[in-house]
């Protein structure tokens, strides 16, 4: 059963604006409105951070997505409004990091749990032991820079068709670092480093619950 990415919540205007607010915050644009958007984002970020169980698989990540919140509520009652929007936005990708990282530590071990069940029922069967293709999620990470391992996940056959609205993200995210001006550049290849890493665990996500419908199929 498919879990569903973040590419399955619906794509609203808010969203859109909030996309084109973080590339235009991260190069250092004036005029822009308080950062109540980026603000919510960040909430539901980690209120689904804290849905997939975070505090068990990504113990770091929903820590530093929670202290990010706070330093953007701060700001933003400070009146500080562009502090805020740049921690919100941080604080957003932090979540969404722990988030996936739970939902890769859940469905890793559904994957062994369905491989193991079949191991056992073809013994009992006096079938010949099966060979499995590596799990998706046991891909190791591209090094590489952030650029070239969203390039390298749009050419992978086995993980293209997956994670498109986190690819999305990861694109805005580059997009605003190459616009950054010096001052914010290093927390914006910071932000696009993480967005390219949700993208990353999104798709072999996706991948490993297909390829786990084929595993209960096959038990």
């Amino acid at each position: 059963h498919m879990r569903p990415s973040f590419a399955h919540f619906p794509k609203t205007r808010q969203a859109a604006l909030c996309g084109l607010a973080m590339a235009l915050a991260l190069a250092g644009c004036a005029s822009l409105p308080p950062p109540t958007a980026e603000l919510d984002a960040a909430r539901q970020a980690v209120a689904r951070a804290d849905a997939a169980d975070a505090d068990q698989y990504a113990v770091a990540e929903v820590a530093q997505a929670r202290a990010g919140l706070e330093r953007a509520q701060a700001a933003m009652a400070r009146g500080r409004d562009d502090e805020a929007r740049a921690a919100a936005i941080a604080a957003n990708a932090d979540a969404d990091l722990a988030q996936v990282l739970s939902r890769a530590a859940v469905a890793r071990a559904e994957y062994a749990q369905r491989q193991a069940e079949i191991l056992e029922l073809r013994g009992r069967l006096q079938m010949e032991a099966m060979v499995f293709d590596a799990s998706p999620l046991d891909l190791a990470p591209a090094a590489a820079p952030a650029a070239q391992r969203l390039q390298l996940l749009d050419a992978d056959p086995r993980l293209n068709p997956f994670a498109q609205y986190e690819r999305l993200q990861a694109r805005q995210a580059l997009a605003a670092a190459q616009a950054a001006g010096k001052r914010e550049r290093v927390a914006a290849e910071q932000l696009a480093e993480r967005r390219v890493g949700i993208a990353e665990q999104a798709a072999r996500i996706e991948a490993a619950r297909r390829d786990i419908d084929r595993l209960e199929r096959e038990r």
